[in-house]
């Protein structure tokens, strides 16, 4: 990277500094920020790409819809998320969709269990998720998906801008010892 900072990065950090906020104090990801972030998105797109770039910045979201809408589908994330994800990938294509994804389920998982460890309810995860698991490999067991506890809401915006961020200005599967994935 030869230090300067171009838009695609400045609009990461913007879209970063307003979700972070607007999920952290009302617990949402506003349509006012993600419909016209996949527009803009999708116009940056032609203009830097022509209808290559046009073609990645769709596919781009129609990867963000399937892989953030299934968790959406799960109840494991908000639509504000997938949303996000979808304009994220508007901007910067289907590479960039696929990291940011990918590194924001790892930082997600993270801050869950921070904010697991400090409620003092990690142990109770545990064993609902054995539970959960034990239902699917006992053969005579019905099989009881855990509930989640609507107290230990996480803002995932959270994970997702700091994901988007960190890969726009950097390589985080590198730092990570991942570098299959840079």
């Amino acid at each position: 990277m030869s230090g300067q900072i171009d838009l695609f990065q400045i609009v990461v950090i913007i879209f970063s500094i307003v979700v972070i906020s607007t999920d952290l104090i009302h617990g949402k990801i506003y349509n006012w920020l993600t419909f016209p972030g996949i527009i803009t998105g999708i116009i940056y797109s032609i203009w830097t790409g022509n209808l290559e770039g046009l073609a990645l910045s769709l596919a781009a979201i129609v990867i963000a819809f399937l892989i953030y809408g299934s968790l959406l589908f799960l109840r494991v994330l908000g639509a504000g998320d997938v949303k996000l994800l979808m304009a994220l990938g508007a901007w910067g294509g289907v590479e960039y969709t696929l990291k940011v994804s990918f590194l924001g389920i790892m930082l997600g998982g993270v801050f869950a269990f921070i904010i697991l460890l400090y409620k003092r309810k990690l142990m109770n995860f545990f064993y609902k998720m054995y539970y959960f698991f034990a239902t699917l490999v006992i053969r005579d067991l019905e099989v009881i998906f855990p509930k989640a506890d609507e107290k230990l809401k996480m803002p995932f915006g959270l994970a997702i801008s700091a994901a988007a961020c960190w890969v726009a200005f950097g390589t985080p599967f590198r730092s990570l010892g991942l570098i299959w994935l840079s």
